[in-house]
């Protein structure tokens, strides 16, 4: 996945036409099993895509309104969803953790970094889409964390 310098987020890959069911285009795009070339994601209008992340399940869009956008594999039915969920409880992160800064790859799920140096995970279920916390607080008197990055066993905050 993309951003393009107009704030489009664009999705390519295995898998990645998400299996619309019946539908065979999404913005006027044709459709495959196997995105061959990028396509526009479907956010809702007017939103600016200015950051995006992949996990093998999912891929989620930063929003220059601090809004995050998750399409992907459902955890709950293993579901294809093809448009993109918003992620519910934003407007409480961005008062107690000030937003979210950054979204990095996780293995299973993508990341998401506050600006206050909080990690959870994007949790994408067949009709909505949460954030979990990934870790505990850092230790007292280590710094706030600026970026995460997570494999299979291992995760690192820096």
């Amino acid at each position: 996945a993309a951003v393009t310098v107009n704030g489009e987020a664009v999705v390519w890959g295995k898998s990645m036409s998400l299996d619309l069911q019946e539908e065979t285009s999404v913005a006027g795009q044709p459709l495959q099993d196997d995105q061959l070339s990028p396509r526009l994601l479907d956010l809702p209008a007017a939103k600016e895509a200015v950051g995006v992340a992949c996990s093998s399940h999912q891929v989620a869009v930063l929003t220059g309104d601090g809004e995050v956008f998750v399409a992907g594999m459902a955890e709950d039915t293993r579901a294809a969803v093809a448009r993109p969920l918003p992620v519910e409880g934003m407007d409480r992160l961005h008062d107690t953790e000030g937003g979210v800064a950054l979204l990095r790859r996780g293995f299973r799920r993508v990341l998401a970094l506050t600006a206050r140096g909080g990690v959870h995970t994007v949790v994408l279920e067949a009709t909505r889409a949460y954030l979990e916390p990934a870790s505990p607080p850092p230790p007292e008197g280590m710094g706030r964390p600026v970026d995460v990055s997570t494999g299979w066993q291992h995760s690192l905050m820096v």
